[in-house]
């Protein structure tokens, strides 16, 4: 929680973030599959109940919807990538109102978990990630809204060609002003960073 506020103190359009689903169906923000990393505990995340999950860096996991009440609270956007656990990450999106909805993006690797939230909430825009467009099946785009490119797999006539099936295409994760300013030139619609303030100036100076 203290990364999304600092992400409102440098005026970010919006936070991406990792979720995944406990036992006991509570989704919550987290990256891993499992607390060794952080916690240097092996269980993972889909093993414990949420009550049993521990504090990380001092400070409780939190749900998505304490992401949420946070972010969509300061006017930002959200995009939700789902690890794991999506039918209960379209069940806390559907408690939301329709108006909060609509600034939230669905983002995953696996085309299931975007199914699987494109069928129960129809109204939220999915967008597949991937790091080489080529190494995945022509079906694993049906009925997305937008892509989710590594920025490494971008180039203006693939932009061009994403922006003419009627996708939004935001890239990640873009910590070189100088690569910054050529996507935005090249006309991608978002660019997932580390330092916002370095992207925002290197955006604004693409002409």
């Amino acid at each position: 929680m203290a990364a999304f506020e600092a992400a409102i103190g440098v005026r970010a359009d919006g936070v991406e973030l990792d979720v995944r689903a406990t036992r006991d169906g509570a989704v919550v923000v987290f990256h891993d599959h499992d607390l060794r990393r952080l916690a240097g505990d092996a269980r993972a995340l889909d093993a414990l109940l949420r009550r049993e999950l521990p504090a990380v860096g001092g400070a409780p996991i939190p749900t998505l919807d304490d992401a949420l009440d946070l972010l969509l609270g300061a006017g930002l956007r959200v995009n939700v990538e789902v690890k794991a656990g999506a039918a209960a990450c379209a069940g806390v999106l559907a408690r939301r109102r329709p108006a909060e909805r609509e600034r939230v993006v669905v983002s995953s690797f696996d085309p299931a978990a975007l199914t699987a939230v494109r069928e129960a909430l129809p109204s939220v825009a999915c967008a597949l990630l991937f790091d080489r467009e080529a190494a995945l099946a022509p079906s694993a785009f049906a009925d997305v809204a937008g892509v989710h490119p590594h920025h490494e797999a971008v180039d203006a006539p693939s932009v061009a060609r994403w922006h003419a099936r009627g996708w939004f295409v935001n890239v990640w994760t873009v910590n070189d002003p100088a690569r910054a300013r050529d996507l935005a030139r090249m006309g991608v619609d978002g660019l997932v960073t580390d330092d916002v303030p370095a992207a925002r100036r290197a955006c604004e100076s693409s002409g």
